[in-house]
């Protein structure tokens, strides 16, 4: 009997193994999943072949990092094939107040493209200053200005990130009152590494309008942002490093944007501003042929930012040894002068005399260019046909040390 019963169940165990083996079937697309432990949406998304903002978008999922046990997921259809992210379109600077909602209904699309684009893990989660890719987004109408009553918020919201550079998800999201951070050969955070961090902090500013010095302590890169104009760029691996630099900022609301990064070694950012006067008058546009519209500038160089303006007569002056105005100095200083002047049709001769360098322009034509050291005691001059009419001229003037002379005019040949 027990002979026999042997031989049975061999041959039974020989009869199973003859049977075809046939595989776990596969999920299917269009169907349910039901999370199981130890399961995440990336995992599962990768298991039906499609992308985990897709399976988030279908699901109405808006922290893709949080899927519990026994949640029932839809999984879409049509061969669980995610169609092509769109085309990279505008840049969208979060204000304060904005959520990915607001954003995402202004320029007429969902918040998972928005957040598949800039890699984001947390649809809740956006802050003033940060710069969100819009894809294949039309420009949209610029929304209303903020109105002057508007309050500060009083910190700056910062998010931290693993690399060098602050794009993808941030590893960590920490608001502070100020920036003001030395942390020597440490880190932010346990959870951020001691090299190879960037971090990207904005704050919107309730400004009473004028000029603001800031100042900027770094190790290593950093950029600064007021609302979409970037003003300071010192990107790039450093010693401890200070930079002090004026902006210009109208009345109102405007949010302030820096981004760091510590590729290793020492790791420092602290940034301040104060307000140190008002704003520059606006240039006054060159007038008919009465007086030069003069603009004085405490560096050896125009530029757009002059600090005195004036209107003056003529252009010939002799200032020894001291200055052309009040807050310009005796020495390193420069000047533009400008004029719409009417002349007849024929030939003039423009003559110039500088301690140190001159430059003069008729049009957009630069007609002299004597822009280096000169002791002043040659005159210097060029013939020019004129066409009948206005013209506008333009000389610009530097002064190196000591003695500061010029002398522009024109004579009929």
């Amino acid at each position: 009997m027990r002979k026999t019963l042997g031989v049975i169940i061999v041959l039974g165990i020989l009869v199973l193994a003859a049977l075809p083996v046939s595989a776990a079937p596969l999920p299917q697309c269009g169907g349910t999943h039901v999370v199981q432990r130890g399961e995440t949406l990336s995992s599962i998304a990768v298991r039906y072949g499609i992308n985990m903002w897709t399976l988030a978008q279908t699901n109405g999922i808006v922290n893709p990092n949080h899927v519990y046990v026994g949640q029932r997921l839809t999984i879409p259809g049509s061969g669980c094939q995610a169609a092509a992210p769109a085309a990279s379109g505008r840049v969208h600077v979060v204000q304060y107040g904005e959520n990915l909602t607001g954003i995402a209904q202004r320029y007429g699309v969902n918040v998972w493209t928005i957040a598949k684009a800039n890699g984001m893990s947390n649809l809740n989660f956006v802050y003033a200053g940060q710069r969100l890719t819009i894809p294949g987004a039309a420009p949209a109408p610029a929304p209303a200005a903020a109105s002057s009553s508007a309050v500060s918020t009083g910190a700056w919201q910062g998010a931290y990130y693993n690399g060098t550079a602050p794009v993808g998800g941030p590893i960590l999201t920490r608001n502070s009152r100020t920036i003001n951070f030395h942390w020597g050969l440490g880190s932010p955070d346990a959870r951020v590494p001691v090299d190879g961090f960037s971090a990207r902090w904005a704050s919107t500013t309730n400004f009473v309008g004028g000029v603001y010095r800031f100042t900027l302590t770094v190790d290593d890169g950093a950029k600064v942002w007021v609302d979409e104009q970037q003003v300071l760029d010192v990107w790039k691996v450093q010693a401890e490093t200070t930079y002090t630099f004026d902006v210009t900022i109208a009345k109102g609301n405007h949010v302030i944007t820096i981004e760091y990064f510590d590729e290793s070694g020492t790791a420092t950012i602290q940034f301040a501003f104060k307000r140190i006067g008002n704003a520059p008058p606006a240039a006054p546009a060159p007038v008919g042929d009465a007086v030069w519209q003069a603009a004085y500038y405490d560096t050896p160089a125009p530029d757009d930012d002059a600090d005195a303006w004036f209107t003056q007569p003529t252009l010939d002056f002799n200032w020894g040894g001291g200055a052309p105005a009040a807050g310009i100095p005796a020495d390193g200083f420069s000047a533009r002068w400008t004029r719409n002047v009417g002349f007849e049709g024929r030939t003039y001769a423009f003559c110039i005399r500088a301690d140190d360098g001159i430059r003069v322009w008729v049009d957009d034509n630069l007609i002299m260019d004597e822009w280096h050291i000169s002791d002043g005691s040659v005159t210097s001059c060029r013939n020019v046909g004129m066409t009948a009419g206005m013209h506008y001229i333009k000389v610009e003037y530097y002064e190196d040390t000591a003695n500061a002379l010029v002398k522009m005019w024109w004579e009929k040949r």
